[in-house]
């Protein structure tokens, strides 16, 4: 297995440490918020991380293509499905501020999909057309904690 296949655990570790350890909880304490939080995460998971990083991002970073370029094809095939995924965030996005209404683990688990996303050409475009993602990733960018693990350049 790949190791950015492996992402499986995580949200039984995310969920373990923000119930263990103090600061502000991640998980919402309300039964329909915290099953729209697992509903978001769900959709990460399953549709956003392999379009977006598996099918996309991973393409640039690990070229696979002739001549050790980016895979075309796979990137092209990727875009509408990519396109699809940033359309429901957008939707959802447009009258609040986080996925679930305040900040939780589903934001955390989107927040660096959407920073990669925003380093490469065809989700750029897709972004600039998304005003609610924009201002998501804005104010996300603006948190201590994100600023703190981003990738060092």
């Amino acid at each position: 297995m790949r190791l950015w296949q492996s992402h499986y655990e995580t949200v039984a570790i995310a969920t373990y440490l923000d119930l263990q350890f103090g600061g502000p909880r991640l998980t919402p304490t309300d039964p329909s918020a915290q099953a729209k939080m697992l509903q978001w995460i769900s959709v990460i998971n399953a549709y956003i991380y392999p379009d977006a990083i598996t099918n996309y991002v991973l393409q640039y970073v690990y070229p696979r293509g002739e001549n050790n370029k980016p895979d075309r094809r796979a990137i092209d095939a990727a875009l509408p499905l990519l396109g699809r995924d940033l359309r429901l965030f957008e939707q959802t996005l447009s009258d609040k501020e986080y996925l679930v209404g305040s900040l939780s683990l589903a934001d955390l688990f989107f927040a660096p999909i959407h920073y990669y996303l925003g380093l490469f050409p065809e989700s750029q475009g897709i972004l600039a057309d998304l005003p609610a993602l924009q201002s998501y990733g804005e104010r996300m960018a603006q948190r201590e904690s994100y600023i703190k693990t981003l990738p060092a350049s």
